[in-house]
């Protein structure tokens, strides 16, 4: 997730690592970024939302 808590900017996505490994190792995927068109990028390389992670209700 990304802005958590702002209503105007926060962003959420499925972030998708290896068993183990850390959620900075994850490959990010995006369907609501690009209107529909998927998303896809290493979490290192995406510079536009800073991704936290975060597990459990809003």
């Amino acid at each position: 997730m990304a802005y958590k808590g702002n209503p105007w900017r926060e962003h959420s996505t499925l972030i998708v690592t290896a068993k183990g490994k850390p959620f900075k190792t994850g490959i990010l995927l995006d369907p609501w970024r690009n209107s529909g068109d998927l998303y896809w990028n290493t979490i290192e390389k995406d510079l536009q939302y800073p991704w936290k992670y975060f597990e459990g209700p809003g």
